[in-house]
């Protein structure tokens, strides 16, 4: 958990993406570890894995939850790729890799 950093004194007008460097980020609805954590390129989102065998997406703006996803396994990483377009995560030995552009998460047939 990044629960060490700095609370600015001034709130972030509203759409304003978060920096990580200025507030303090708790990711209180994981349960356990939190073995990676990934920032949108446009900094309004995360993604987050841990011990719990879930996939978290956070609305950085809003401070909450936008979904969660089982895993089946203890996730290891989770990354953004540059565009922000699609995400991946790995899994023991398992890599899944999403689209971001749909609402709902959707795996991609590589």
């Amino acid at each position: 958990m990044l629960e060490d950093l700095e609370r600015p004194q001034v709130r972030p007008k509203q759409n304003q993406p978060l920096s990580a460097n200025k507030y303090k980020l708790s990711l209180c609805q994981q349960r356990g570890p939190v073995h990676s954590v990934a920032i949108h390129p446009s900094g309004k989102l995360a993604l987050s894995v841990g011990k719990d065998k879930t996939l978290r997406l956070w609305n950085l703006l809003k401070g909450r939850i936008g979904f969660t996803s089982n895993t089946q396994k203890p996730g290891d990483i989770v990354r953004w790729n540059s565009a922000g377009t699609k995400y991946g995560y790995l899994a023991d030995t398992i890599v899944k890799i999403f689209d971001s552009a749909v609402s709902f998460p959707t795996l991609l047939n590589l």
